[in-house]
């Protein structure tokens, strides 16, 4: 049940987070807001998580996109990229499919395994 409820509150303060870009329209590089200006924290889970998965990205004190690994200092304000995170949520989607897509072969694949093996030891008896 905890973890139920600790899933939860990441995912909310991950919707939190993402809407907070949305509302102050820093989506694109050009728009990029400094942290302080959004109102997050520099310590906030959901924001690092969202960095680390390259969704929000950071920009230098001339506009320009930072990369992973660039010092933290070099990043002086951050943006939403809209089509990172729908590349990205299409992309667990689809893994969500065809792994469900996978399981239903083996549960049949084992269902007619069985079934056989009835048929084969009725057969015998």
């Amino acid at each position: 049940m905890i973890v139920i409820h600790a899933a939860h509150a990441a995912a909310k303060s991950r919707e939190k987070c993402l809407d907070t870009f949305r509302v102050q329209a820093a989506t694109a590089p050009e728009r990029a807001r400094p942290l302080a200006e959004l109102g997050l924290p520099n310590d906030d889970k959901s924001f690092a998580a969202l960095v680390a998965a390259g969704i929000i990205k950071g920009v230098d004190s001339r506009g320009r996109p930072t990369v992973i690994g660039d010092a933290v200092s070099r990043t002086v304000a951050f943006y939403l990229d809209e089509p990172e995170l729908v590349a990205q949520r299409d992309l667990k989607t689809s893994k969500s499919r065809r792994g469900a897509i996978i399981v239903g072969i083996v549960v049949w694949a084992v269902l007619i395994l069985l079934i056989g093996l009835l048929v084969a030891l009725r057969s015998q008896g």
